[in-house]
C-alpha cells in the first residue's frame, strides 16, 4: 500500500510559480500567461499574497476520489482559511454521490463538503454557459463570493470568472499524479495505488 506525503507549502508555491512562468500552460481557454509575474519565486507570494479569511472552492465529481484530488485539496487548504468542496453527482453514476461526499469529508475533515445532485443537461462542461450554471449552483451554498477557485483543468478559468474569483491552477499537466477518475474506473487494480 502506498503512502501519500503532503508536500510542504513552499513546494506548492513553487508549483504555482512554475505554472505562471510558462512551464505549464493551458492553450485554448485564454489562461496562458505570456509574461512572468515575478522572476523570483521567493517574492511571488509577496506580490500575490493570499488574504486572511480567504475562501476557496473546488468542484468535481470525484468519481472516485484519487491522489490527484487529494493533492488538489491539500494544496488549496495550504492557501485559504475556508475551503468548500462541491461533489457533483447524477442518479446513474457508478459510485453513489453520497458515498463520495462521505469519502471527501474523511479526506478533508476541515473543509465544508457540499453535495450537488441537481440534474441539469445544460451544465455539461462542453456546452457554452455551463460554467455560469455551475457558478450559480455553487453560490446557492456559499455565504459570500469566494476568493479563489482551485482546479487542474481548463474549465477553472471560466468557472472562476463566473464566480468573480481568482483561478489558481494546480498541477494542470498532472505531473504529480498522472491519473483521472475515468482511468481508475476502467482499470481499478492497475491504478489502485492512486486511491487515498
Amino acid at each position: 500500500m502506498s503512502t501519500f506525503h503532503l508536500q510542504p507549502p513552499e513546494v506548492f508555491q513553487r508549483d504555482i510559480y512554475h505554472y505562471y512562468n510558462g512551464m505549464t500552460t493551458f492553450g485554448s481557454a485564454g489562461g496562458k500567461v505570456d509574461e512572468p509575474i515575478s522572476s523570483n519565486p521567493d517574492t511571488f507570494f509577496e506580490v500575490d499574497a493570499i488574504q486572511a479569511g480567504s475562501t476557496g472552492v473546488i468542484i468535481g465529481k470525484f468519481l472516485p476520489p484519487h491522489r490527484g484530488h487529494e493533492y488538489l485539496g491539500h494544496f488549496a487548504s495550504a492557501f485559504v482559511d475556508n475551503l468548500w468542496i462541491f461533489v457533483c453527482s447524477l442518479p446513474g453514476d457508478p459510485i453513489p454521490g453520497q458515498l463520495r461526499v462521505t469519502w471527501m469529508g474523511k479526506i478533508f475533515p476541515r473543509a465544508r463538503v457540499i453535495h450537488i445532485q441537481e440534474v441539469n443537461p445544460a451544465a455539461n462542461r462542453q456546452k457554452p454557459g455551463a460554467q455560469q450554471i455551475w457558478a450559480r449552483a455553487v453560490m446557492e451554498h456559499l455565504e459570500h463570493q469566494p476568493d479563489y477557485v482551485f482546479a487542474s483543468e481548463e474549465y477553472g478559468w471560466e468557472f472562476a470568472r463566473s464566480l468573480g474569483a481568482r483561478f489558481i491552477p494546480v498541477d494542470p499537466s498532472r505531473d504529480q499524479f498522472p491519473i483521472s477518475g475515468t482511468e481508475l474506473r476502467s482499470r481499478p487494480f492497475r491504478h489502485w495505488h492512486y486511491l487515498p
